[in-house]
């Protein structure tokens, strides 16, 4: 079966500046009291952010519900980094309690693929790896990225991300390691500046699952050459 295109192969994930921030209000508190959360964030039925659950398996709702420009399908999870008021917290008669959002970054989720998939080598354009750790909760491998770009003169320029699973060792201990590689196309797109990007792994859809013992090993191509990132799962 022939593959689809490169585009489509590296999940479409395509940000020009800064991957679609959302800002609202930052009232007039303290900052001291703003907290900042790797999350899943959970649509209503009129697709506004408004249950979050985050990576320390911390429950809360949002007051009130956030409207964002790539959040747009209802009854949907999105992955995010959610700041809020942690010190505006009521709980009235709701059974979770509700915090006020100051800001929502979304994170890139991309589709884990296997190398024998790609007609071509996948591109690894550099990137600078600012740093990568596993969840707290263990369900994902988070990086954060920091992208050259700028305003591209073609309409088409796009960074494409993605990831790819090379293949899994067997370890002395008897665990696997699963190695993974995220790619990168830097299509047309100039390097004037940089944008922070964040990218989520999950790990539940590593093929073949990952166990107690086991690890998964990320690798990025930076400016510096490839840098991997080892997690081993205990839990």
């Amino acid at each position: 079966m022939k593959m689809k295109r490169f585009s489509f192969i590296f999940s479409v994930l395509l940000f020009v500046v800064a991957c679609g921030n959302d800002t609202y209000d930052a009232g007039d508190g303290v900052l001291s009291y703003l907290r900042a959360d790797f999350a899943d964030v959970r649509t209503d039925a009129s697709a506004r952010l408004f249950s979050v659950v985050t990576d320390d398996d911390e429950r809360f709702l949002l007051s009130p519900p956030v409207e964002s420009g790539w959040a747009i399908t209802p009854d949907s999870v999105y992955r995010a980094l959610v700041y809020y008021d942690s010190n505006a917290v009521s709980w009235d008669a709701e059974e979770l309690p509700s915090v006020r959002p100051i800001a929502i970054s979304r994170v890139l989720v991309p589709r884990i693929l296997s190398i024998g998939e790609l007609e071509t080598p996948p591109s690894t354009d550099p990137l600078t790896l600012v740093g990568a750790w596993k969840s707290k909760n263990g369900k994902y491998i988070n990086i954060e990225l920091s992208v050259k770009t700028g305003t591209p003169e073609a309409e088409d320029a796009a960074h494409i991300l993605g990831i790819v699973i090379n293949g899994v060792t067997d370890n002395a201990d008897g665990g696997k390691t699963a190695n993974v590689m995220l790619t990168h196309k830097r299509k047309d797109m100039p390097e004037y500046y940089s944008v922070s990007v964040y990218v989520s792994v999950p790990v539940k859809d590593v093929p073949g699952g990952l166990v107690i013992g086991d690890s998964i090993a990320v690798t990025v191509n930076t400016y510096d050459g490839q840098k991997t990132k080892t997690f081993l799962f205990d839990r």
